[in-house]
């Protein structure tokens, strides 16, 4: 992807990556600023129209 203004980078498209699984890209920038890995857990969840992604903390 090239960069681009802001709000550019932040436009991302969903990608069908199996026969039920959709994926899409984040940012590297956002993810390094989270200091998060590839391979890390994540947690999914619904807030009203939107997802939030967030760190899976074990209990």
């Amino acid at each position: 992807m090239a960069r681009g203004e802001v709000q550019d980078r932040n436009t991302r498209k969903l990608s069908q990556s199996g026969q039920g699984s959709i994926s899409i890209t984040l940012p590297i920038e956002q993810i390094c600023s989270l200091k998060w890995r590839k391979g890390q857990k994540v947690i999914v969840t619904k807030n009203r129209e939107s997802l939030v992604i967030r760190d899976w903390k074990e209990n």
